[in-house]
């Protein structure tokens, strides 16, 4: 029977013009076996891209930090957020320069198994901690933040962030603009 139905089909299948009830589409009506219409309709290429383009347009929108906001996407455990809403990428090997007096949001990326741990932070070379010195790491994104502010004097800062034995350190240094030769390399020049 089914050898039937398609040979008839095979026949009667004479593409012709039809009414659709949708807009903007091209149909085609065809005739089978049954006696029941069929509507074909091709697919509108610009409603295919639509999904995919809006899709790719919010993904880029929401990876990309607005003013204000703490960049998600560095790759080392610190993220150094300024002032004036840029920020820098460090690592506990990087050095970060500052200005004398700079404050700035120092934003630390745990790993998800330090959920629930306390996280102390000191400034071991000068500067302050603004702030709560102790943190824990509650944020589902496993990150805490912390102010820092470096003192007048140039040389080096170093910020210890301690999590019970285990310990980190980021390192700023305090530009010399009197004598330039003096500051080393730093990530955010």
């Amino acid at each position: 029977m089914e050898v039937e139905v398609r040979e008839n089909l095979k026949k009667i299948r004479a593409q012709r013009p039809c009414e659709s009830p949708r807009q903007n589409c091209t149909a085609f009506c065809l005739y089978t076996v049954e006696r029941r219409f069929v509507t074909i309709c091709a697919m509108n290429l610009n409603r295919l891209l639509t999904g995919p383009i809006f899709l790719i347009g919010f993904y880029l929108f929401s990876a990309s930090p607005l003013e204000g906001q703490e960049p998600s996407n560095c790759s080392g455990p610190f993220t150094v957020v300024f002032s004036d809403g840029s920020s820098a990428c460090a690592s506990s090997s990087d050095t970060v320069g500052l200005q004398p007096n700079q404050t700035v949001t120092v934003v630390a990326q745990y790993p998800a198994s330090s959920i629930g741990h306390q996280i102390t932070a000191v400034a071991l070379d000068g500067g302050r901690i603004i702030g709560p010195v102790s943190q824990s790491v509650d944020d589902p994104s496993a990150t805490v933040q912390f102010q820092f502010q470096a003192d007048a004097d140039p040389g080096t800062y170093q910020v210890s962030l301690r999590d019970g034995s285990e310990e980190v350190a980021v390192s700023f240094w305090v530009l010399d603009a009197t004598t330039p030769v003096n500051n080393p390399v730093v990530v955010n020049q």
